[in-house]
């Protein structure tokens, strides 16, 4: 019997593609580089903007030397922008509503972000059993470090958890941990590559999500 849901964040609860695409272009003319898609800044979210952007274009990573103080102004100009535009997914706040158990946010996206979003938004009303970040722990996601740790917090087993998220960070973390996870398919990865690394189950939509658990219980 699932006991403990783990939701990712980005592309998962929330919509913060265009706060985070907003703010790599702010940077990018700043650092007088070219400015990237919207299509490409998403399917890079979720891993840190030294990845991103070294993904990107390595020859830009290479130019904008110091990956560390870099991400240290997106953090700045991030801060800045993020609680402008909050947008729950339809269909999260109801299903969260009404799940009768233990409910945990297991993110990337740096701690001090996570719960001013959450407590801005509709979703403050939930109890989270734990809400953790990509800076919380020693490893973030795709390491089991971060889903093992929340388990100990809620008091469950591999088996009574499920984790719900938009990216591969989320299922090979699952993987790892020993725990089935549903993947979303209105995030910000492509849905084949989700079934190729090891998804139980996918939802386009969070009408489909309880169905789905309770066929993986």
């Amino acid at each position: 019997m699932v006991q403990l849901l783990m939701f990712d964040l980005d592309g998962t609860l929330f919509h913060t593609a265009p706060g985070i695409h907003k703010t790599v272009n702010i940077l990018m003319r700043r650092w007088s580089m070219p400015e990237v898609s919207y299509d490409l800044v998403t399917q890079l979210i979720g891993n840190g903007l030294a990845q991103l952007v070294t993904r990107l274009d390595p020859e830009v990573a290479q130019n904008l030397g110091n990956l560390k103080q870099r991400e240290a102004e997106f953090m700045e100009v991030y801060q800045d922008i993020y609680l402008d535009d909050i947008q729950v997914f339809e269909g999260a706040l109801q299903f969260l509503r009404a799940w009768p158990k233990k409910l945990a946010i297991v993110s990337n996206k740096h701690e001090r972000f996570i719960r001013p979003l959450v407590m801005a938004s509709p979703l403050r009303e939930i109890s989270w059993t734990a809400i953790v970040g990509g800076d919380t722990f020693e490893q973030k996601k795709p390491h089991p470090l971060p889903l093992n740790e929340v388990m100990k917090m809620a008091g469950v087993s591999p088996d009574e958890t499920l984790m719900i998220g938009d990216g591969l960070p989320d299922v090979l973390a699952a993987r790892a941990a020993g725990v089935r996870s549903i993947s979303v398919g209105f995030g910000y990865a492509e849905n084949q590559a989700l079934r190729a690394a090891g998804a139980h189950a996918m939802i386009d939509h969070y009408g489909e999500l309880a169905h789905q658990i309770e066929q993986l219980s």
